[in-house]
C-alpha cells in the first residue's frame, strides 16, 4: 500500500465511510471498528485507540492503524486531521515512537 492509499484510508474513515459524498462503508461498521473492544479499552477492529491517553501527546480521540516498520496512520477527528507515514525504519516502531515527534507540529 503506497503511503496516499494509507492517507485516504485514514479519510474515509474520518469522513465516516463517504468517499466523494457517496457512502462506501456502513457509518455503524466506521463506529463500531473505531469504538473499545471489552478486552482492551485501546484496540477496535484492526484500529489502534488512545482511549486511555497511552500516547501522551495525542488526544484520546485519536485512533490509528499500525503496519510494519513505521507504516502509521492516525486519525484525529476533531482536527480533521489525517497522518500517514511510511517509516521504512528497522525493527518496530510503536504508535508514541512515531506521534511524538510530529504532536508539537500538529497540534498547535
Amino acid at each position: 500500500m503506497s503511503c496516499r492509499d494509507l492517507a485516504r484510508l485514514g479519510q474515509l474513515y474520518l469522513d465516516n465511510g463517504r468517499w466523494n459524498g457517496r457512502s462506501l462503508v456502513d457509518p455503524a461498521f466506521i463506529a463500531a471498528a473505531t469504538t473499545p473492544s471489552p478486552r482492551n479499552p485501546d484496540y477496535g477492529f484492526l484500529w489502534w485507540l488512545n482511549t486511555s491517553g497511552k500516547i501522551t501527546r495525542a488526544p484520546r480521540s485519536m485512533y490509528f492503524a499500525a503496519g510494519a516498520f513505521g507504516q502509521f496512520c492516525f486519525v484525529v477527528p476533531e482536527r480533521r486531521l489525517v497522518v500517514a507515514t511510511m517509516g521504512f525504519g528497522k525493527g518496530q516502531l510503536s504508535g508514541d515512537t512515531i506521534w511524538e515527534p510530529l504532536a508539537p507540529v500538529l497540534l498547535t
